[in-house]
Protein backbone atom coordinates (compact mmCIF):
# COMPACT_ATOMS: atom_id res chain seq x y z
CA UNK A 1 0.00 0.00 0.00
CA UNK A 2 1.35 3.41 -0.91
CA UNK A 3 1.39 5.85 2.01
CA UNK A 4 2.92 9.25 2.50
CA UNK A 5 5.49 9.93 5.23
CA UNK A 6 8.71 11.91 5.69
CA UNK A 7 12.23 11.62 7.09
CA UNK A 8 11.27 13.01 10.50
CA UNK A 9 8.42 10.74 11.56
CA UNK A 10 9.09 8.05 14.14
CA UNK A 11 9.22 4.36 13.36
CA UNK A 12 6.02 3.74 15.31
CA UNK A 13 4.13 6.32 13.26
CA UNK A 14 5.46 5.11 9.89
CA UNK A 15 5.11 1.41 10.61
CA UNK A 16 1.45 1.90 11.51
CA UNK A 17 0.60 3.14 8.03
CA UNK A 18 3.32 2.24 5.50
CA UNK A 19 4.72 -0.80 3.71
CA UNK A 20 7.43 -2.10 6.08
CA UNK A 21 9.50 -5.18 6.81
CA UNK A 22 11.41 -5.98 10.00
CA UNK A 23 14.56 -8.11 9.89
CA UNK A 24 16.07 -8.63 13.34
CA UNK A 25 16.70 -5.15 14.77
CA UNK A 26 16.28 -3.43 11.38
CA UNK A 27 13.05 -2.10 9.92
CA UNK A 28 12.66 -0.85 6.34
CA UNK A 29 9.66 1.14 5.03
CA UNK A 30 8.80 2.74 1.72
CA UNK A 31 6.09 5.06 0.46
CA UNK A 32 6.03 8.53 -1.03
CA UNK A 33 6.25 12.26 -0.31
CA UNK A 34 3.68 14.66 -1.75
CA UNK A 35 4.93 17.83 -3.44
CA UNK A 36 1.92 19.73 -4.79
CA UNK A 37 0.43 17.42 -7.42
CA UNK A 38 3.63 15.36 -7.65
CA UNK A 39 4.69 12.27 -5.69
CA UNK A 40 8.28 11.13 -5.12
CA UNK A 41 9.29 7.84 -3.49
CA UNK A 42 10.78 7.62 0.00
CA UNK A 43 12.65 4.70 1.56
CA UNK A 44 13.74 4.60 5.23
CA UNK A 45 15.63 2.32 7.62
CA UNK A 46 15.71 2.19 11.42
CA UNK A 47 18.00 0.07 13.62
CA UNK A 48 16.70 -0.60 17.12
CA UNK A 49 14.16 2.13 16.44
CA UNK A 50 16.86 4.70 15.63
CA UNK A 51 16.85 6.25 12.12
CA UNK A 52 19.71 4.88 9.99
CA UNK A 53 19.05 6.37 6.56
CA UNK A 54 16.29 8.10 4.63
CA UNK A 55 16.34 8.16 0.82
CA UNK A 56 14.24 10.64 -1.12
CA UNK A 57 16.30 10.91 -4.33
CA UNK A 58 15.44 7.68 -6.16
CA UNK A 59 13.11 9.61 -8.45
CA UNK A 60 12.67 13.39 -8.39
CA UNK A 61 11.15 14.04 -11.82
CA UNK A 62 7.57 15.05 -12.63
CA UNK A 63 6.66 11.37 -12.62
CA UNK A 64 4.42 10.12 -9.80
CA UNK A 65 6.76 7.65 -8.11
CA UNK A 66 5.48 5.79 -5.05
CA UNK A 67 6.76 2.93 -2.89
CA UNK A 68 4.38 -0.03 -2.57
CA UNK A 69 6.27 -2.83 -0.85
CA UNK A 70 9.52 -4.58 -0.03
CA UNK A 71 11.17 -8.00 -0.05
CA UNK A 72 14.19 -9.04 2.03
CA UNK A 73 16.30 -12.19 1.99
CA UNK A 74 18.04 -12.42 5.34
CA UNK A 75 20.29 -15.27 4.20
CA UNK A 76 21.83 -13.37 1.30
CA UNK A 77 21.18 -9.91 2.81
CA UNK A 78 19.36 -8.75 -0.32
CA UNK A 79 16.73 -5.99 -0.24
CA UNK A 80 14.26 -5.07 -2.97
CA UNK A 81 11.82 -2.19 -3.07
CA UNK A 82 8.75 -2.06 -5.32
CA UNK A 83 7.67 1.27 -6.77
CA UNK A 84 5.35 2.69 -9.41
CA UNK A 85 5.96 4.95 -12.39
CA UNK A 86 3.49 6.84 -14.57
CA UNK A 87 5.49 7.81 -17.59
CA UNK A 88 8.31 10.34 -17.55
CA UNK A 89 11.30 8.20 -16.56
CA UNK A 90 13.72 8.25 -19.47
CA UNK A 91 16.69 6.06 -20.34
CA UNK A 92 19.70 6.77 -18.09
CA UNK A 93 18.08 9.87 -16.57
CA UNK A 94 20.16 10.85 -13.53
CA UNK A 95 17.08 11.80 -11.48
CA UNK A 96 15.03 8.59 -11.72
CA UNK A 97 15.33 4.79 -11.54
CA UNK A 98 16.55 4.49 -15.13
CA UNK A 99 20.02 5.64 -14.04
CA UNK A 100 20.63 2.14 -12.64
CA UNK A 101 18.48 0.25 -15.17
CA UNK A 102 20.82 0.05 -18.17
CA UNK A 103 21.03 -3.57 -19.30
CA UNK A 104 18.06 -4.75 -17.23
CA UNK A 105 14.88 -6.38 -18.57
CA UNK A 106 13.18 -3.03 -19.24
CA UNK A 107 15.59 -0.12 -18.85
CA UNK A 108 13.01 2.70 -18.90
CA UNK A 109 9.27 3.37 -18.81
CA UNK A 110 8.84 2.95 -22.57
CA UNK A 111 11.60 0.42 -23.29
CA UNK A 112 10.62 -2.29 -25.81
CA UNK A 113 7.51 -0.24 -26.60
CA UNK A 114 6.42 2.34 -29.15
CA UNK A 115 5.60 4.96 -26.53
CA UNK A 116 2.71 5.78 -24.30
CA UNK A 117 2.49 7.50 -20.95
CA UNK A 118 0.18 7.95 -18.02
CA UNK A 119 -0.38 4.26 -17.32
CA UNK A 120 0.91 3.17 -13.92
CA UNK A 121 3.59 0.49 -14.17
CA UNK A 122 5.96 -1.18 -11.73
CA UNK A 123 9.61 -0.57 -10.89
CA UNK A 124 11.68 -3.23 -9.10
CA UNK A 125 14.77 -1.84 -7.40
CA UNK A 126 17.57 -3.66 -5.61
CA UNK A 127 18.79 -1.52 -2.71
CA UNK A 128 21.92 -1.67 -0.53
CA UNK A 129 20.49 -2.35 2.96
CA UNK A 130 23.51 -0.77 4.67
CA UNK A 131 23.28 2.69 3.10
CA UNK A 132 20.08 2.73 1.02
CA UNK A 133 21.82 3.28 -2.32
CA UNK A 134 20.18 2.03 -5.50
CA UNK A 135 22.04 -0.93 -6.99
CA UNK A 136 19.88 -1.92 -9.97
CA UNK A 137 16.35 -1.40 -11.19
CA UNK A 138 14.06 -2.61 -13.93
CA UNK A 139 10.66 -1.48 -15.14
CA UNK A 140 7.74 -3.89 -15.58
CA UNK A 141 4.87 -2.91 -17.88
CA UNK A 142 2.17 -4.54 -19.97
CA UNK A 143 2.18 -3.94 -23.72
CA UNK A 144 -0.68 -3.37 -26.15
CA UNK A 145 -0.65 -5.15 -29.52
CA UNK A 146 0.10 -1.71 -31.00
CA UNK A 147 3.33 -1.71 -29.04
CA UNK A 148 2.35 1.00 -26.57
CA UNK A 149 2.87 0.73 -22.82
CA UNK A 150 -0.08 -0.47 -20.75
CA UNK A 151 -0.55 -0.59 -17.00
CA UNK A 152 0.52 -2.96 -14.28
CA UNK A 153 -1.93 -1.67 -11.71
CA UNK A 154 -1.15 -3.84 -8.71
CA UNK A 155 1.66 -5.93 -7.25
CA UNK A 156 -0.24 -8.63 -5.37
CA UNK A 157 2.60 -10.86 -4.21
CA UNK A 158 6.38 -11.13 -4.49
CA UNK A 159 8.75 -13.92 -3.56
CA UNK A 160 11.68 -16.13 -4.45
CA UNK A 161 11.91 -19.56 -6.06
CA UNK A 162 14.05 -22.62 -5.42
CA UNK A 163 16.03 -21.65 -8.53
CA UNK A 164 17.15 -18.37 -6.91
CA UNK A 165 14.83 -16.20 -8.98
CA UNK A 166 12.36 -13.47 -8.05
CA UNK A 167 8.69 -14.12 -8.76
CA UNK A 168 5.77 -11.68 -8.91
CA UNK A 169 1.99 -11.95 -9.02
CA UNK A 170 0.81 -8.90 -10.97
CA UNK A 171 -2.52 -7.41 -12.00
CA UNK A 172 -1.89 -6.22 -15.54
CA UNK A 173 -3.88 -4.59 -18.30
CA UNK A 174 -3.94 -6.05 -21.82
CA UNK A 175 -1.56 -7.70 -22.21
CA UNK A 176 1.25 -9.34 -20.29
CA UNK A 177 4.65 -9.46 -21.97
CA UNK A 178 6.52 -12.47 -23.21
CA UNK A 179 9.99 -13.32 -21.95
CA UNK A 180 11.36 -11.48 -25.00
CA UNK A 181 9.31 -8.37 -23.97
CA UNK A 182 6.84 -8.57 -26.87
CA UNK A 183 3.05 -8.65 -26.27
CA UNK A 184 1.31 -11.93 -25.53
CA UNK A 185 -1.68 -12.93 -27.66
CA UNK A 186 -4.57 -13.28 -25.21
CA UNK A 187 -8.24 -14.19 -24.99
CA UNK A 188 -9.60 -11.12 -23.21
CA UNK A 189 -12.49 -12.99 -21.55
CA UNK A 190 -10.11 -15.41 -19.84
CA UNK A 191 -7.43 -12.78 -19.21
CA UNK A 192 -9.83 -10.43 -17.41
CA UNK A 193 -11.77 -13.13 -15.56
CA UNK A 194 -13.07 -11.92 -12.20
CA UNK A 195 -11.93 -13.60 -9.02
CA UNK A 196 -8.18 -14.14 -9.34
CA UNK A 197 -6.00 -11.65 -7.48
CA UNK A 198 -3.52 -11.50 -10.34
CA UNK A 199 -3.37 -12.38 -14.03
CA UNK A 200 0.37 -12.34 -14.72
CA UNK A 201 3.06 -14.42 -13.05
CA UNK A 202 6.51 -13.12 -13.93
CA UNK A 203 9.90 -14.39 -12.79
CA UNK A 204 13.12 -12.37 -13.14
CA UNK A 205 16.70 -13.25 -12.32
CA UNK A 206 18.13 -11.41 -9.35
CA UNK A 207 20.34 -9.11 -11.41
CA UNK A 208 17.10 -8.06 -13.17
CA UNK A 209 18.53 -8.57 -16.65
CA UNK A 210 16.08 -11.17 -17.90
CA UNK A 211 12.84 -13.05 -17.37
CA UNK A 212 12.84 -16.77 -16.53
CA UNK A 213 9.14 -17.32 -17.23
CA UNK A 214 6.08 -15.22 -17.99
CA UNK A 215 2.63 -16.77 -17.69
CA UNK A 216 -0.84 -15.27 -18.11
CA UNK A 217 -4.24 -17.02 -18.38
CA UNK A 218 -5.68 -17.37 -21.86
CA UNK A 219 -2.43 -16.15 -23.42
CA UNK A 220 0.11 -17.61 -25.81
CA UNK A 221 2.91 -18.46 -25.77
CA UNK A 222 2.39 -19.93 -22.30
CA UNK A 223 5.98 -19.63 -20.94
CA UNK A 224 4.73 -20.85 -17.55
CA UNK A 225 6.65 -21.93 -14.48
CA UNK A 226 8.29 -25.35 -14.93
CA UNK A 227 6.99 -28.08 -12.65
CA UNK A 228 10.33 -28.35 -10.84
CA UNK A 229 10.29 -24.65 -9.85
CA UNK A 230 8.56 -23.82 -6.57
CA UNK A 231 7.99 -20.62 -4.64
CA UNK A 232 10.04 -20.86 -1.45
CA UNK A 233 9.13 -17.56 0.23
CA UNK A 234 6.70 -14.79 -0.52
CA UNK A 235 4.93 -11.72 0.81
CA UNK A 236 1.36 -10.77 -0.05
CA UNK A 237 0.73 -7.07 -0.61
CA UNK A 238 -3.00 -7.46 -1.13
CA UNK A 239 -3.67 -7.60 2.60
CA UNK A 240 -0.20 -7.25 4.10
CA UNK A 241 0.51 -10.77 5.30
CA UNK A 242 3.50 -13.04 4.95
CA UNK A 243 2.61 -16.17 3.04
CA UNK A 244 3.17 -19.87 3.29
CA UNK A 245 4.86 -20.49 -0.09
CA UNK A 246 2.77 -23.61 -0.64
CA UNK A 247 -0.20 -21.25 -0.78
CA UNK A 248 1.05 -19.67 -4.03
CA UNK A 249 -1.50 -21.14 -6.43
CA UNK A 250 -1.08 -20.35 -10.11
CA UNK A 251 -4.20 -22.21 -11.21
CA UNK A 252 -6.46 -19.92 -9.17
CA UNK A 253 -3.93 -17.05 -9.10
CA UNK A 254 -4.44 -16.69 -5.40
CA UNK A 255 -2.47 -17.01 -2.20
CA UNK A 256 -3.21 -18.46 1.21
CA UNK A 257 -2.62 -16.31 4.26
CA UNK A 258 -0.58 -18.57 6.56
CA UNK A 259 2.26 -16.73 8.26
CA UNK A 260 5.70 -17.88 7.22
CA UNK A 261 8.82 -16.57 8.99
CA UNK A 262 8.92 -13.93 11.67
CA UNK A 263 11.73 -11.99 9.99
CA UNK A 264 9.47 -11.27 7.01
CA UNK A 265 6.71 -8.96 8.10
CA UNK A 266 5.60 -7.30 4.89
CA UNK A 267 2.65 -4.94 5.11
Amino acid sequence: RATTFNCNETLAVVRAKAACITVGVDTYCNGYQQFGINKNPIFRKWTNGVPTWCKTDYETTNDDGTGHGLLFNNVTNELWGFFSSTGSQLTANTTDFSRVANGTWLKSYSDASTGGGGSKIMVIAKVDPAIGALIRATFVSARLSSGKVNSVSNLVAAGETNTNRLVFGLKAAFSARNINKSSKTCNSTIYYATGPLWNWELSLNKNLTGASYSCAPGCTPEECRPSNVTVTSCVNYFNGTVLNPSGWNWLTRSVSYTHLRAHETGR
